[in-house]
């Protein structure tokens, strides 16, 4: 993620002790310009905002993640074992910009 090694799992359980999410999935993304940018998708309990989770999130995530959006989501796809299924993802964040507001 922007040009660092990190794990994002690691980064992931960084927001796992957040209450008010049920999920999250956190990748880098190429944009049009050929820049990694950091999106981290959500999905929120029903009455919480994405403006109040990001208050909370951001702070936890390291600053040399540079650009970080996030966006919330129904679901993060995952296969059975419980593997978040990244390329599926990928595809929701890009549906979901469509869609839905992001922070």
């Amino acid at each position: 993620i922007g040009g660092s090694k990190i794990d994002p799992g690691t980064l992931e359980d960084s927001l796992r002790d957040i209450a008010a999410l049920k999920d999250l999935c956190i990748m880098s993304i190429t944009d049009d310009s050929g820049n990694d940018r950091t999106w981290v998708a959500l999905v929120l309990d029903a009455p919480e905002k994405l403006q109040d989770i990001v208050k909370i999130a951001a702070p936890k995530l390291p600053g040399k993640l540079g650009k970080t959006t996030f966006i919330s989501v129904k679901h993060i796809p995952r296969t059975p074992n419980g593997k978040i299924k990244r390329a599926k993802v990928k595809a929701l964040i890009s549906e979901s910009l469509k869609t839905r507001p992001t922070a």
